[in-house]
């Protein structure tokens, strides 16, 4: 299975835990940008990096993140959620 398939998963994963707990949500296919998938609810809004297997956010990602993170505060939160191998149940951490 490609890497792709595999992000791609754990992006639709990330949207149904995230509608389970009532958002609604947009994946950003092909995300080069602050986040892979987008999810709000009323005064909510979410913006969340996914990473599959042993991958991390780069030092220049997590820069960026941190940046946004920091311009949204207050109104919005940025989040890198990690799908270590056969892990259904990701790993959260908000910047």
């Amino acid at each position: 299975m490609s890497n792709y398939v595999k992000g791609r998963r754990r992006e639709y994963r990330t949207q149904q835990i995230l509608e389970a707990a009532g958002y609604e949500t947009i994946r950003a296919a092909s995300s080069k940008g602050l986040a892979d998938v987008v999810a709000v609810r009323a005064g909510d809004v979410r913006f969340v990096s996914v990473k599959s297997g042993s991958a991390y956010a780069s030092a220049i990602e997590r820069e960026g993140l941190a940046f946004w993170a920091e311009q949204l505060r207050g109104t919005a939160r940025v989040e890198i959620w990690r799908f270590p191998e056969r892990c259904r149940e990701p790993l959260i951490e908000v910047l």
